[in-house]
């Protein structure tokens, strides 16, 4: 064992000298990429969507009977954006429903007003620059109840994905509004 020492450190001793003879000059850097950016660019803004107008017809409210709601209200939508450096965008958002005027919906026939109790809204997308372009997802859940204690209940769920061709791969929604106590 004692020759495999002596052969190992005779090589790193003939390395040592033969490097020390042959010094590599630095390569220069040409202006502005001496610093590689690998920085997550950031962004995020508060947008207000007024909801009034709208109407929705939901079939077990008027004590079953169904009617036309009238929707009036603001909301918030606070979006955040993440830019990676390999280009991906992704975005997320949480709906913020209490606001100076919350969601509230007027039923058309009867007059009840059913007013927003609780509620959560979520989503995101993703925008890739390879492979899979863009997938977005969101989902949402509402309840309401109005003066005489009747209430409902909204859920809807959102899913998109389009490949690199553009092509569209998954569309799906749905929605139910359910009354509770109520077929």
């Amino acid at each position: 064992m004692r020759w495999v020492y002596m052969i190992t450190c005779g090589f790193l001793f003939v390395t040592l000298v033969a490097c020390e003879e042959s010094l590599v000059e630095p390569v220069a850097i040409p202006d502005g990429l001496d610093t590689p950016s690998f920085a997550v660019q950031r962004d995020a803004w508060v947008e207000t969507v007024d909801l009034g107008g709208a109407v929705v017809y939901v079939d077990c409210v008027n004590d079953g009977q169904g009617e036309e709601l009238l929707i009036s209200g603001t909301l918030r939508w606070p979006v955040r954006v993440l830019i990676t450096p390999s280009g991906n965008e992704v975005w997320k958002w949480k709906i913020d429903y209490w606001t100076e005027t919350p969601l509230s919906q007027l039923g058309l026939e009867s007059g009840d007003v059913y007013s927003l109790v609780k509620a959560e809204d979520t989503g995101g997308s993703i925008t890739k620059p390879k492979g899979t372009q863009y997938v977005e997802h969101w989902q949402f859940n509402e309840w309401y109840a109005n003066e005489d204690g009747d209430k409902f209940h909204t859920r809807g769920k959102f899913r998109l994905m389009i490949d690199a061709n553009g092509d569209v791969k998954l569309d799906r929604y749905s929605e139910f509004i359910k009354c509770p106590g109520k077929p």
